[in-house]
């Protein structure tokens, strides 16, 4: 029986690779690392060792599986998120539960009060070990994958977008358009501007929370270590000083190719918003690039607009399931 302890400074970047390749190989969807792109994952997934599960081999002290627990915030987090959990066939049954059972109280007086994650669906025997857990589904994200075509997408560019295809700058400026001056802009930093705008999302209207990798905070931690490029729509005010309103965002992990937001505020919505942003954002890309995007499946809209206008088919599906302490 494995060892179970905080990995702290136990185990290495090189160890975890090994581990996460060997654990995931037999997965329901196999999956590869390289130690640079889990070195990413860790980095924007905010993760903290300090928090983070390891299953040690009581004799030979190696490791044999994680559970990698993101943090909200470093100093008192309140919130853990299970960014990956990793378990070689020859230590499975029961580690993961047992893991969790042995922690959660530790987390709890460290002032954790919830750890929230993802797992594929059709992954039953999973979900029934997080549900022993205590952990209880509270939504479910479908994922889809495609080509960009942009030749698909030309007639429902703006005026000024049209000739714009062999620049390759990211940058599209549209004149006149919807009554409102447009333009798409490739940003080179985020503001305070754009973090309000998607913080505000949720206080206004209706909006898909993204999840944990989704965030804004992940975005930024991406964008701010590089491999990550986001776009804005904006429109000038007429009335107000000519002030610039952002109302389009859109942002794209450089790496895995997954489209983390697409928003588009609702009174600029049906007018081909989103499809300017992602025409630009194609231009930066391989034809033969294949991107991915997250969607919760209650969002119909949004769907219809990456199967149908995108052209992106069905990949997989995945439930956000949450483990709440406070009333425990």
């Amino acid at each position: 029986m494995s060892i179970i302890k905080l990995i702290n400074d136990n185990s290495n970047i090189k160890e975890l690779t090994k581990i996460f390749n060997d654990s995931f190989a037999d997965y329901v969807y196999p999956l590869s690392v390289t130690e640079l792109s889990l070195q990413q994952k860790i980095q924007g997934d905010y993760v903290s060792l300090d928090y983070s599960i390891g299953l040690y081999n009581k004799e030979t002290n190696e490791l044999e599986g994680f559970i990698l627990h993101g943090v909200d915030n470093l100093d008192n987090p309140k919130r853990l998120y299970n960014s990956a959990t990793g378990v070689i066939p020859s230590a499975r049954g029961k580690s993961v539960e047992r893991c969790y059972n042995s922690m959660i109280p530790y987390y709890i007086e460290k002032g954790i009060e919830s750890i929230i994650l993802e797992v594929v669906t059709t992954n039953n025997r999973a979900s029934k070990v997080y549900e022993r857990c205590g952990f209880k589904i509270i939504s479910t994200m479908n994922s889809y994958k495609g080509l960009i075509n942009k030749d698909l997408l030309k007639p429902f560019l703006y005026n000024n977008q049209q000739g714009s295809s062999s620049s390759g700058s990211g940058n599209v400026q549209v004149d006149e358009a919807i009554n409102n001056k447009i333009k798409i802009k490739k940003l080179d930093c985020i503001d305070e501007d754009v973090v309000e705008f998607l913080s505000s999302q949720n206080k206004n209207y209706p909006m898909m929370i993204p999840t944990w990798s989704n965030s804004i905070k992940a975005i930024k931690r991406e964008f701010d270590l590089g491999f990550n490029k986001c776009w804005i729509a904006t429109t000038t005010s007429t009335t107000d000083n000519d002030k610039v309103n952002i109302i389009g965002f859109l942002s794209v992990n450089d790496q895995t190719f997954r489209i983390r937001q697409l928003f588009v505020s609702p009174d600029y919505r049906n007018q081909n918003v989103a499809t300017n942003l992602i025409y630009t954002m194609a231009l930066e890309f391989n034809e033969s690039t294949t991107f991915n995007f997250g969607i919760d499946s209650k969002f119909d809209n949004t769907i219809n607009f990456f199967t149908k206008r995108l052209g992106f088919v069905y990949l997989l599906s995945v439930y956000e399931m949450l483990l709440n302490f406070k009333n425990q």
